[in-house]
């Protein structure tokens, strides 16, 4: 027998369970399915070495950063990575249509859209702009919440808030909307938190660390799983194949186990500490009203079509 092929699969985030039970779960799979012939190898960041300082920009300013995953993925450092999907509009814009707000009516829409023609339409427009394909969509947290140190209850109380977000501008352009002053960090806003930078943060519960939630659930907190696209094409075609099913299943249990994560932290929240108080049917309503100016910022910004196909899957 052969030597096996080896994917050296990059942790890159935190919270690192939640990214690094997907990689187990997909070297589970391939492990099962490819008969020794394919194997995962886990690495992080430190164990590809000191890391260049590069200089990034977002919003006319500049800042100094280290290289992106997606960038050691692209460049040929590693063979798999799973990270935020906004990271992949520096490849595809249109990755930006899955942070807007009410997107999603469920999970079951979700599933329908991120594992349909639009899902793989977006994974599959990736080779077009860089040398990384991508497999599946993951949760690695569901929805999105508010998390503050100060009770927070109703949409009145976003006015003038502080609060955190991605660097993806439909979350900032959605705080902005709801009367809060969004401020994008690459980190998830604790720090400056309990430092009175910041009020809140649009997070998730499995990122939160404060005392009270809103549970407004606005937004999906969407990750993906992506190949080095040279490496995937240089496998034989039933490895691919492999290779991408073991990715659709992991991915679909990850997701499975975020719903899980979600109602476990629920059921835990009293007993540690933690306040969560759900947004009104009212508020809720006029939040989708107001958010109307986002989808009239960004409708137009996407491929044709794509915002109300995905609203209408």
């Amino acid at each position: 027998m052969s030597k096996p092929i080896n994917i050296r699969w990059l942790i890159a985030h935190e919270p690192k369970h939640l990214f690094l039970r997907t990689a187990e779960a997909f070297a589970r799979e391939i492990a099962a399915s490819s008969d020794g012939r394919l194997t995962v190898e886990i690495v992080s960041m430190e164990d590809l070495g000191p890391q260049p300082t590069v200089i990034a920009e977002y919003q006319g300013q500049t800042y100094e950063t280290t290289p992106h995953c997606l960038t050691h993925l692209d460049q040929g450092r590693v063979e798999m990575t799973q990270t935020q999907v906004y990271h992949y509009a520096m490849y595809n814009e249109n990755f930006r249509v899955l942070d807007m707000p009410f997107l999603f009516r469920d999970h079951d829409h979700a599933s329908r859209v991120l594992e349909g023609d639009i899902g793989r339409a977006l994974l599959g427009s990736l080779p077009r702009h860089g040398n990384l394909k991508g497999l599946a969509f993951t949760y690695s947290g569901g929805y999105r919440v508010i998390g503050t140190d100060q009770p927070i209850s109703s949409l009145d109380d976003f006015n003038g808030l502080r609060i955190r977000t991605n660097a993806n501008p439909v979350n900032t352009d959605t705080m902005t909307a709801l009367g809060a002053e969004a401020v994008a960090l690459q980190g998830y806003g604790y720090d400056e938190i309990r430092a009175g930078e910041l009020d809140a943060a649009d997070t998730t519960y499995l990122r939160f660390q404060g005392s009270h939630i809103l549970k407004t659930y606005h937004s999906l907190f969407l990750t993906a799983i992506a190949m080095r696209d040279d490496f995937l094409q240089s496998l034989p075609a039933d490895l691919q194949q492999l290779v991408q099913d073991a990715a659709f299943r992991a991915a679909r249990i990850e997701r499975q186990w975020s719903l899980e994560d979600t109602d476990r932290f629920e059921q835990e929240a009293d007993a540690n500490g933690v306040t969560i108080t759900e947004l009104t049917a009212q508020d809720t309503e006029q939040m989708q009203q107001r958010l109307g100016t986002v989808y009239n910022t960004w409708r137009e910004r996407f491929m044709p079509g794509l915002v109300d196909r995905i609203l209408a899957h």
